[in-house]
């Protein structure tokens, strides 16, 4: 006995044509307006490399999907596009961890449980190499020879060279020491000269036809020179106190020379 067909039945609508890419779909919008790629390069600023790698699905010529989103989204406002469904097309979501099924181990035979008494002689051996290990371990570290201790640098004695002294500059007359000490006694020499001011003043001194001292003599400071005769020039005489051999004399009461200069000694 056949089966009837209902007539009322209905036949599924054949599917219809799949949508067209995200290329496709930027192209054909872009091409209705009338615009050249040249034409959106100047108003987006986007390269036209990279318009025809939107318009070719060749997304993988973008470094991140960051830089694919900005210049997606750029050229769907330009050419008025929704923006979110070309992106979810262009980028689909990945699936989460719950929606990825879980993946199976292939066992090749049946699965032998596992007990404390069939493991136990590998926990023995285990144990045993453990302990084994540590005390191995620890004999090194106990038999291990002991750095030596760092010997102290003995030290080293440099030697500093002692200054040597420079010899003594030999003054001119014109830069002899102002106020020089007494002078060592000359047994050739019988008289003394012994100058001490009394007051500021200019004083010039020769002894035995040499110049010896020239300059400013302060009050309290004093000449003392051996020799057998002596010329004594001074801008204040009245300021000077003169004793030639112990005995003071008087400037006032000896005439000078018509150059101003007092002879003392001998003459």
């Amino acid at each position: 006995m056949s089966e009837k067909t209902d007539p009322k039945e209905t036949v599924p609508a054949p599917a219809g044509p799949p949508p067209p890419s995200v290329g496709a779909s930027l192209r054909q919008r872009r091409q209705m307006r009338g615009q050249s790629l040249e034409a959106v390069h100047q108003s987006t600023r986007i390269p036209r490399g990279l318009l025809q790698a939107l318009e070719e699905d060749r997304f993988s010529d973008f470094p991140a999907p960051v830089y694919l989103r900005s210049f997606l989204k750029t050229y769907c406002e330009h050419l008025e596009l929704e923006f979110e469904p070309l992106w979810r097309r262009a980028m689909p979501e990945p699936r989460t961890e719950d929606e990825t099924p879980p993946k199976r181990l292939a066992t090749s035979g049946p699965t032998l449980p596992l007990t404390t008494g069939s493991m136990a002689p590998f926990l023995v051996v285990g144990g045993l190499l453990a302990a084994g290990i540590v005390v191995w371990g620890v004999t090194r570290l106990t038999q291990a020879p002991r750095p030596p201790r760092p010997v102290a640098p003995e030290p080293v004695l440099e030697a500093t060279s002692l200054p040597v002294e420079a010899p003594a500059a030999t003054a001119t007359v014109t830069a002899s020491p102002a106020f020089e000490g007494p002078e060592r006694p000359d047994p050739r020499a019988p008289q003394r000269l012994l100058v001490t001011a009394t007051a500021a003043g200019f004083v010039r001194l020769s002894r035995d036809g040499k110049l010896v001292f020239e300059g400013r003599l302060p009050p309290g400071k004093y000449l003392d020179w051996r020799g057998n005769s002596f010329e004594l020039s001074a801008s204040n005489p009245a300021g000077l106190r003169v004793e030639l051999d112990g005995a003071v004399i008087d400037l006032g009461a000896v005439k000078p020379q018509p150059d101003g200069a007092y002879r003392l000694g001998k003459r």
